[in-house]
């Protein structure tokens, strides 16, 4: 996944597909579960490579219940001792072509004996051509400080063989979160990502991105980021 702040943004979006598929039945409301594996080239958040060497492997499993969805997620460096746990927890909300999403998460890193926690806040909107407009906030207790990050996306669908494009683009902004030494635009960062639906509750994917560093990011001595990744998810 090429999102960014790790489980959070990837449970929000996980809740927000499945939101309004929510059956209500005589029994309450249904559940849904998914469990997901990957592995990223480099482990990239707000334009910045978090590793020196290699990649991070990782693995995700969830539910959703209604409009709210708990998750755990655990990231292991391929290359460099490095490990890290998230438990998250969101909740979506549907107005019309909006959604808003509001989400906490508990992050731990074992080797560094250290912790941190983070609440998210999501705005999007569906436009004309079916174009997907979002912001995301994500403010650290560790960093005391905010990243915003605004973006476009669309999806393109074959039916006929299942596959779904999806590119996007998305600008990000630091105050603070990331560098406490400047606050500004942070980096531009553009790719796709390509699903395949083997079955009716499984999927492969796989994502490009290229991260522009801008001010924030230079200030720190990085530069421009290029990535990959793959995964495989299941839903039950």
């Amino acid at each position: 996944m090429y999102r960014i702040a790790g489980c959070i943004c990837r449970l929000l979006v996980f809740l927000s597909v499945t939101a309004g598929a929510v059956v209500y039945g005589e029994e309450g409301i249904a559940t849904e579960s998914w469990i997901e594996s990957g592995w990223d080239s480099k482990y990239v958040s707000e334009g910045r490579r978090n590793l020196d060497e290699g990649g991070l492997a990782w693995i995700e499993a969830g539910v959703v219940a209604g409009e709210v969805a708990f998750a755990a997620w655990y990231g292991r460096g391929d290359s460099e001792t490095y490990d890290e746990v998230n438990l998250s927890a969101a909740w979506v909300k549907e107005w019309n072509n909006f959604e808003t999403a509001l989400s906490y998460t508990r992050l731990e890193f074992p080797e560094d004996h250290a912790h941190d926690n983070e609440v998210a806040l999501s705005l999007s909107c569906e436009g004309p051509a079916g174009v997907i407009a979002s912001m995301t906030a994500v403010y650290s207790t560790q960093a005391e400080g905010t990243f915003v990050e605004a973006g476009m996306e669309r999806e393109f669908e074959s039916n006929d063989m299942g596959l779904i494009l999806i590119p996007f683009v998305a600008e990000g902004v630091d105050f603070g979160y990331a560098s406490t030494e400047y606050d500004g635009f942070n980096n531009l960062q553009a790719g796709a990502e390509l699903v395949w639906q083997v079955g009716e509750d499984v999927s492969l994917s796989a994502y490009m991105l290229h991260s522009w560093a801008h001010g924030d990011v230079k200030r720190d001595d990085g530069g421009n980021i290029s990535a990959g990744g793959a995964a495989v998810s299941a839903q039950f």
